[in-house]
């Protein structure tokens, strides 16, 4: 008989990682996800969970909010299918909800402690208290919280500061301040909200971490350098990329306070992604981790120019199977380096293309370029990472490759209008 595996969270641009011959598969998704899913797809699932959860930016709430509708769901679906021999999760807002299953149903994995230590921006930080990792003064917040209380703890801090969830992913419901008085000014406007953080603004060159772990030892590691940061896509319209680094030094040492990270939010096996700015001094300063792999353009490059299939391993993870992976890799090793770069959609609101140019500007070094065209219909609504051009791009080096983001940049141009 075939394993039952219930995916908490489901998407169709997942299907080619998933085995399905070997496996019967289930899913527990919100009413907006099914209706997006084709008939080739639902003919492939076992069984399909639906929650009367509304499709917003901010479902990280939502389904934690959902979770006694998400156990009744896996009852159900138990009771017609069988046991589950894995809850599966592979976003953001999946990780602690697919824990909270596993806890409920016996199943094996990433437990509930860890899930909201990969989760909770306060918890996750609390968690390095006396380890000798540094990271931003911070406070959690919430409705009840006093102007004094507040008072006190920008007292600590002479430079910007960073209103944000305490759980949520893609820079959304962010705030930052110059000075401590636009911050007062926010509150006596808006108020607070619960469960938020206060934290100092680190100035630096930020950093991501994409790996996977296996009995507490990296078994896949990458360090790429972004050129601007999710805030700055979604909130300011610019252009992102990050670029995997040529120095083996700095990644070893990025490794090694990855691992230490690992080890005091208890993740033993799965895929992480995580965030870190680098000082002039080269200390590392941590900023987040998430028990999953990155979003964006992470996963599709990690499987083009590294042959890691991040989403099959987070999902073998989490079925304890073993690895693809025959020995450890460590990208900066390789001798290449490769980016992938998304242009923002430049308007909020349904809009339609009129115009793109630069096409016959771009570097040679693109190895996948997807393009809009004109009077295709976009929507940033429709999700934080929608894009209006996305390019991968592989060359000798780091500094090549950042020269060529450069270039895409000054050219590739999409111009839109309200529809």
């Amino acid at each position: 008989m075939k394993p039952h595996i219930i995916f908490v969270g489901f998407r169709a641009d997942i299907i080619d990682s998933v085995d399905w011959k070997k496996n019967k598969v289930s899913i527990i998704v919100h009413e907006f996800i099914v209706d997006q899913l084709d008939e080739s797809v639902r003919a492939k699932l076992a069984g399909i969970g639906v929650l009367k959860v509304p499709h917003s930016n901010n479902l990280e709430e939502a389904y934690t909010d959902a979770m006694p509708e998400i156990e009744k769901c896996a009852e159900e679906l138990i009771a017609q299918h069988g046991p589950a021999k894995a809850f599966i999760a592979l976003y953001e807002h999946s990780t602690l909800p697919a824990a909270l299953c596993r806890k409920r149903f016996s199943v094996p994995g990433t437990s509930v402690v860890t899930a909201m230590l990969c989760r909770d921006k306060v918890k996750m930080k609390q968690s390095l208290m006396g380890a000798g990792i540094r990271y931003p003064l911070f406070r959690p917040v919430n409705s009840q919280t006093s102007l004094a209380e507040i008072k006190e703890f920008t007292r600590h801090i002479s430079g910007k500061m960073v209103l944000k969830p305490r759980a949520q992913a893609a820079s959304e419901g962010i705030f930052i301040f110059e000075q401590e008085s636009e911050l007062f000014q926010h509150i006596a406007e808006h108020g607070l909200q619960d469960r938020y953080q206060l934290e100092e603004f680190i100035e630096g060159q930020l950093y991501l971490f994409d790996g996977i772990v296996r009995d507490k030892k990296l078994l896949f590691f990458s360090v790429s350098k972004y050129t601007t940061t999710c805030f700055e896509y979604i909130h300011q319209r610019k252009p992102i990329a990050t670029i995997t680094i040529d120095d083996v030094q700095l990644s070893r040492k990025a490794s090694q306070f990855t691992s230490a990270i690992l080890e005091k939010v208890g993740l033993e096996n799965g895929t992480f992604n995580c965030e870190a700015f680098l000082l002039p001094n080269n200390e590392w300063v941590f900023l987040e981790i998430a028990n999953r792999y990155g979003g964006a353009g992470v996963a599709p490059l990690m499987k083009q120019m590294y042959g890691v299939d991040l989403i099959k391993e987070s999902i073998l993870a989490d079925m304890q199977e073993p690895s693809e992976i025959e020995s450890p890799i460590n990208v900066s090793d390789c001798n290449f380096s490769s980016a992938w770069m998304y242009f923002p959609v430049p308007k909020v609101g349904p809009c339609k293309v009129t115009e793109v140019t630069g096409l016959d500007q771009l570097p040679n070094s693109i190895v996948k370029a997807d393009t809009v065209q004109p009077g295709q219909g976009l929507n940033q609504a429709a999700g934080a990472f929608l894009y209006a051009g996305r390019f991968f791009v592989k060359a000798e080096t780091s500094a090549q490759v950042q020269k060529d983001c450069a270039e895409i940049a000054k050219n590739y141009r999409v111009n839109v209008a309200s529809s």
